[in-house]
């Protein structure tokens, strides 16, 4: 049985009304969720006190040690580099309990302070403060009963064997890695719409594809753009491709919606990533972890629209032909997956 079209169009007012309504009413309620994550970003952050101070020391030697990975991965590693670094990794490396052998963080700093000081060795640099190093490195190693896992890798030609089908698919995906060193030639468009493409099966919530990629070739706006970013120090002259991903904020309906653009910008940047690796492209994932007046800044200089949330910023270009990546070890998969 039908109903009369005076009671159709009635109903269709009715819910055109119910949607504008409860829309109305996700807007209105969107600060309280913003709150909600205000709170628990403060009560669970690094920074915050009510963190316990032993998850604060195991990221903090994380973060450190990886500076110092970094910092010796670069085409031109400066020397006596990151000393301010190395004192902070020393003291936590001091306090940490010895029982915190699977920690990654240990693992980290105390390979990549060996390699440091053999990096300084091979220079034939001789300063008092590497031989302190050498000393406090030997006796922290040994109370901590952990030679050491951190450093960087020498990842060089492969990209000849990801072209020659050598590697399985898990070995292609284990084998990705940051690099920094790049030669000075751009990526041809061509390319880059290839790589970009491929990427493009990333998956995304409702298959909106809300995700959006710029190209930057020009070497001005590059240093502009990375210098904003303030995390490419050691390596930003060699970069002459640059991406920015974003993504669309004119997507997004409901409150509950509201970080979702990091989600799907961050599934198509991880896409990006493993493309540019299958091409035999080098690739640098470039945080942008900003304040609101830093991305209006960011994006005025870049000509990115204000309805656009910057996600992050990936460097790419062929990598030279010795190549020397962070080692970035893992941590055990215990510590990862919880099964229930």
């Amino acid at each position: 049985m039908e109903l009369p079209i005076k009671q159709v169009r009635f109903l269709q007012t009715f819910e055109r009304l119910y949607l504008k309504l409860r829309q109305s009413l996700d807007l209105l309620l969107l600060p309280f969720d913003s709150l909600y994550d205000l709170v628990c970003f403060y009560l669970h952050c690094r920074l915050s006190p009510f963190t316990p101070k032993s998850v604060k020391e195991t990221y903090d030697l994380i973060f450190f040690s990886h500076s110092l990975e970094k910092g010796l991965s670069l085409p031109e590693t400066r020397p006596l580099f990151g000393k301010n670094n190395i004192s902070r990794i020393l003291h936590l490396l001091r306090i940490s309990e010895p029982d915190t052998v699977r920690n990654v963080g240990v693992q980290m700093a105390i390979g990549s302070i060996k390699e440091y000081l053999d990096f300084h060795q091979k220079l034939g640099v001789s300063d008092q403060f590497l031989i302190d190093l050498e000393s406090e490195i030997n006796s922290v190693s040994s109370r901590h009963k952990v030679s050491g896992n951190g450093g960087t890798k020498d990842v060089s030609n492969l990209e000849l064997k990801i072209r020659d089908g050598v590697l399985k698919y898990e070995e292609f995906l284990l084998s990705r890695y940051s690099c920094r060193n790049f030669q000075k030639k751009l990526v041809p468009q061509e390319l880059v719409t290839k790589i970009i493409h491929t990427a493009q099966q990333a998956p995304s919530q409702c298959n909106r594809q809300s995700a959006r990629v710029h190209l930057y070739q020009e070497k001005d706006k590059i240093a502009q753009l990375l210098t904003l970013q303030g995390g490419s120090r050691g390596f930003a002259d060699d970069v002459m491709n640059l991406l920015v991903i974003s993504d669309d904020l004119n997507s997004w309906v409901a409150r509950g919606e509201r970080n979702q653009c990091y989600v799907d910008g961050g599934l198509f940047a991880m896409a990006i990533l493993y493309s540019c690796h299958a091409y035999g492209i080098g690739s640098c994932p470039l945080n942008f972890s900003k304040t609101g007046r830093k991305e209006h800044e960011f994006k005025k200089v870049a000509d990115i629209p204000s309805h656009e949330r910057v996600v992050m910023l990936i460097a790419i270009g062929f990598p030279t032909n010795k190549v020397v990546a962070a080692r970035s070890i893992r941590s055990p998969l215990d510590q990862v997956l919880k099964i229930h």
